[in-house]
């Protein structure tokens, strides 16, 4: 992993594979007294993962203040119940009522504070798109926690049917204005190494989403019937171990363009 902020620690998850590439990331913020810590995306329940987020915490001296949960998938949040029984009452941030710990519903724009420094707060960002309960943060130095909305390497899965295209595309609009303001200087993501270029990324980001509904535009005028049609035609070279992936976004790409057609 490349230099991080100076008060972010990085700690994967050994759980790589071709959906969570080198592995699940977990981020730690520290406040600027080193007192007060956020754990950001427990990852999943692997006792040597746990452990190694927990050594990164105490040998910081610091405390515990909450949990962050950009999302439910297993590979963010498995995790959570162990934690909850070495870390009891610590609150959990998260927009599913299913995770949340002692706090209320997340509301966009929401800040959190963590610590007695000027820096020491953040800001919650709905994001919804990879799955309806996507959310984001971003700290005062404009260091920006995506989740999966943003990945590393490669691009997202738009999760059907939990997830939303048109969602994501607005989610994308939203955090690349960001960028080009300037509010967002580097990106850390669920998976994948640090984005020290955002609006590059952002910008690559959108650009892609719109071409691969270009070429599924074109693919159901040749004739494609079926989501495994069109990936015959549009996603005939992408590896067949993320063929289940690519089926749940042909499935929100045709969702969304019926929606579109419907309007």
């Amino acid at each position: 992993m490349s230099k991080l902020p100076e008060n972010v620690s990085h700690i994967l998850a050994p759980n790589k594979s071709a959906m969570t590439l080198q592995g699940t990331n977990t981020w730690v913020i520290f406040s600027e007294d080193e007192k007060s810590a956020v754990l950001i995306d427990p990852g999943p329940a692997i006792d040597e993962h746990i452990d190694a987020f927990r050594k990164v915490v105490r040998d910081r001296g610091a405390t515990l203040h909450s949990i962050i949960l950009t999302h439910m998938h297993l590979d963010h949040s498995e995790a959570l119940k162990t934690v909850s029984e070495w870390a009891p009452g610590v609150p959990v941030y998260a927009v599913s009522e299913q995770f949340r710990v002692n706090t209320n519903a997340v509301i966009d724009c929401d800040e959190l504070r963590f610590g007695e420094g000027d820096g020491d707060w953040l800001r919650f960002l709905r994001t919804p798109g990879h799955t309806y309960d996507s959310l984001s943060v971003i700290t005062p130095d404009g260091t920006l926690f995506t989740g999966d909305s943003v990945l590393g390497l490669g691009t997202t899965v738009v999760s059907y049917p939990d997830g939303s295209l048109g969602d994501y595309l607005a989610s994308l609009s939203r955090l690349n204005a960001l960028a080009h303001h300037l509010e967002v200087k580097v990106i850390l993501p669920g998976h994948g190494p640090v984005i020290h270029e955002p609006m590059v990324a952002l910008s690559n980001y959108l650009r892609h989403r719109n071409a691969r509904l270009e070429q599924v535009r074109a693919a159901l005028a040749d004739g494609a019937k079926t989501p495994q049609d069109v990936y015959d035609i549009v996603y005939g070279d992408t590896d067949r171990n993320v063929h289940d992936a690519a089926i749940q976004s042909i499935k929100s790409q045709l969702e969304y363009l019926r929606r579109i057609h419907e309007a």
